[in-house]
């Protein structure tokens, strides 16, 4: 899973420039779509905007982009270049965070793996000792005998 960043002049940039609602809008759905893909190209297939574009004016909000340089249209499919740089460098420290994080999870499963089997027994966790005991279960062993 990944999360959208913006940059504090994100939506700045986007007034400066006369964006309408639309356009705003719709560029930031597809941000939010490519962090979804986790698409570092910034490209997406022209039919495929209908799938997250939630405004009803997307089509000309598309094009408003493409004029204001926000997007590039490449034929079958649009490349989304205003905030390219942050998006890029963001995408790719999630990526590597989520990789890291998957190889600690694996040292530590294999690390526990090694504790249970010093264990001697396939049920027994890495935080118990062979020689420890149930206070309770004594307990009540010791009542019943005497």
């Amino acid at each position: 899973m990944t999360w959208a960043k913006y940059g504090v002049e994100f939506f700045d940039q986007c007034a400066d420039f006369g964006l309408s609602d639309a356009a705003v809008r719709t560029h930031t759905e597809a941000l939010h779509y490519l962090y979804r893909l986790e698409v570092m190209e910034m490209r997406i297939a022209k039919h495929l905007v209908r799938r997250f574009a939630g405004s009803a004016d997307w089509e000309q909000a598309a094009k408003d982009l493409i004029a204001h340089g926000f997007w590039r249209d490449e034929g079958d499919a649009y490349v989304v270049e205003h905030h390219g740089d942050v998006f890029r460098s963001s995408l790719a420290t999630q990526l590597k965070h989520r990789d890291t994080e998957r190889e600690r999870q694996r040292r530590k499963r294999a690390k526990d793996e090694r504790d249970v089997a010093v264990n001697n027994h396939p049920n027994v966790g890495p935080n118990v000792r062979p020689t420890q005991t149930d206070i309770h279960t004594d307990l009540q062993t010791y009542r019943r005998h005497q």
